[in-house]
């Protein structure tokens, strides 16, 4: 059975919630709002009735104030040792703590070369770059531990508003308000190419474009893709691009895809599943799979407000979300929706 929990004492003082993340290793939770700040939750009285209830059980772990104006994006690096955050304030922030359990999280890089608000943030698979997007319509690739650009990617005509990094590292994703979405070759930082057709009848003007890659690398799922009379997320075929499938059912535009790292089987079977996370304006999200043509799960009534940001915690049966409400909802799935990860069967 779906279980969703609202922990209210997870907020940004009222503030929208523009982005949240789950760290590597489940313990903890980063989420950047509208106030500023990027605020550090402890996972287990999230998870855990008798913890949140434990008044030893610590449930803010850290705030991070370095930012001057609203945090876009917050995300972990793959080995967890570093947190990336974008702001409207230009800027880029790399965190990094000198021991976790202290939780001294502080700025070891700021990375400044945008002209405008930075709205989404990507890790290269190998932690050594970031890409981050910006209003200024341009995709900026930073080399972490120097601070140095490696490229500046120039290529849409309006505002930025989502990137992606292949997990095999070949390519790197962005999608703007142009109704474009670009893949960039990251051999030589050259478009490979540029997808402008499930795109050409959609609205612009939101918050945010989250597309995301499938954790094998083989589809790219794009936002805000429309096609008479419903909005949709359009996924790309690897090398051709081609969008032969696409997740149907969502009144308003969508805006964050987010897909699942880990594959499932159900009931003994050989077939691998893939699961991805959509979320809308309408307020809605779903959770799909590619070899289905209607979502396995609907989630209405969770938020007031637009779903804005996704992340799925270490077990593969946890996603965790947020809202221009100002609200996180917690998810919890199971084997009776899921299946069991491939390699614990």
């Amino acid at each position: 059975m779906v279980k969703i929990q609202k922990p209210s004492w997870v907020d940004h003082q009222g503030s929208p919630i523009f982005s949240i993340d789950v760290h590597p290793d489940g313990t903890r939770l980063a989420t950047g709002g509208g106030d500023f700040k990027i605020i550090l939750w402890n996972m287990l009285p999230i998870l855990d009735e008798a913890a949140e209830k434990n008044e030893s059980v610590p449930k803010v772990l850290s705030t991070l104030t370095n930012h001057l104006k609203a945090v876009n994006c917050v995300r972990w690096s793959g080995c967890g040792r570093f947190l990336a955050s974008a702001s409207d304030d230009q800027s880029v922030m790399i965190w990094a703590a000198d021991s976790m359990e202290a939780n001294d999280w502080r700025v070891r890089r700021v990375l400044s070369g945008h002209g405008g608000d930075v709205s989404d943030v990507a890790w290269s698979p190998d932690d050594k770059y970031v890409a981050s997007c910006s209003l200024d319509a341009t995709v900026i690739v930073w080399n972490i531990h120097t601070g140095e650009i490696v490229s500046r990617l120039r290529g849409h005509e309006s505002w930025v508003k989502g990137v992606a990094w292949d997990p095999i590292g070949r390519y790197l994703a962005s999608q703007s308000d142009d109704k474009s979405v670009i893949i960039w070759r990251t051999s030589d930082w050259e478009q490979e190419a540029r997808i402008t057709k499930p795109f050409d009848k959609s609205l612009s003007e939101h918050y945010f474009l989250r597309l995301g890659w499938s954790p094998d690398g083989q589809f790219l799922a794009t936002t805000n893709a429309y096609r008479n009379p419903a909005q949709l997320a359009a996924l790309l075929k690897r090398d051709t691009w081609a969008n032969d499938f696409q997740f149907v059912g969502h009144s308003a535009p969508v805006v964050a895809v987010r897909f699942n790292k880990h594959p499932f089987r159900k009931d003994g079977s050989r077939t691998t599943n893939l699961y991805s996370a959509v979320g809308s304006q309408d307020c809605q999200l779903t959770i799909w799979t590619s070899k289905m043509q209607r979502p396995l799960v609907i989630l209405r009534d969770v938020f007031r407000q637009s779903v804005l940001d996704f992340s799925w915690g270490s077990d593969g049966y946890t996603l965790a979300c947020c809202s221009t409400d100002g609200t996180i909802a917690i998810v919890r799935f199971g084997e009776e929706e899921f299946g069991t990860p491939v390699g614990a069967e």
